[in-house]
């Protein structure tokens, strides 16, 4: 009996889950590998197409390229408005859409467009109340020196789902004592202080 031909995509996933766990321009050249089968056998408006975008945004956004970064999210953004509604799994939808929305506020924020950088992480926020999305909009925050608003989503995230992981409640009072310090900054003091991100799950950002 002959062996099935092999479904592309499958190819494609396991190209993309080694890009994960590497890093540089391996992972970037096996990502672009998988985005190019899922397009051929998927198609632009395809929730794996979205996911690898994100991937690549994330990639671009740890090799100090938000520009480039911006680009893939806010594909991987229009993407998901698309299709979100399509997903039959709500969870897996969300995920995809928190994921697209995170990396592109934080490309935003690095090119310096703080209003338009806060959409897409509001909405991120509203679509998972948690300390990631919180810290992310207080970066943003600080950065564009709305300090109140930095603090009361600092405050949140530590109280929220996920205040629990050390390494995410060492980043949260690394941000809150930079807010202080910028504060005192430009109250007249010479100190400062710069937030940070936690690196996403398979590649890393940060502000």
């Amino acid at each position: 009996m002959e062996n099935p031909v092999a479904d592309p995509t499958d190819r494609a996933a396991e190209l993309y889950n080694q890009a994960i766990e590497t890093s540089g321009p391996e992972a970037e050249r096996l990502a672009q590998e998988a985005l190019a089968i899922f397009l051929a056998h998927c198609g632009e408006d395809h929730p794996d197409t979205a996911n690898v975008l994100t991937g690549l945004a994330n990639m671009a956004a740890a090799g100090s390229r938000p520009a480039e970064a911006e680009n893939h999210a806010a594909r991987a953004v229009r993407i998901w408005r698309n299709i979100h509604h399509l997903i039959e799994d709500p969870e897996t939808a969300r995920v995809i859409g928190v994921e697209a929305l995170s990396v592109h506020g934080a490309a935003l924020r690095e090119l310096g467009r703080y209003a338009d950088a806060e959409v897409p992480l509001k909405e991120a926020h509203g679509l998972q109340p948690d300390t990631r999305t919180a810290n992310d909009l207080g970066v943003l925050y600080k950065f564009w020196g709305k300090f109140d608003e930095a603090e009361r989503c600092y405050q949140f995230a530590l109280a929220a789902p996920g205040s629990d992981d050390p390494a995410m409640l060492a980043t949260l009072y690394h941000n809150i004592g930079g807010l202080a310090h910028s504060r005192g900054r430009f109250a007249g003091t010479s100190h400062g202080g710069r937030e940070s991100s936690p690196e996403p799950a398979n590649d890393g950002a940060s502000a």
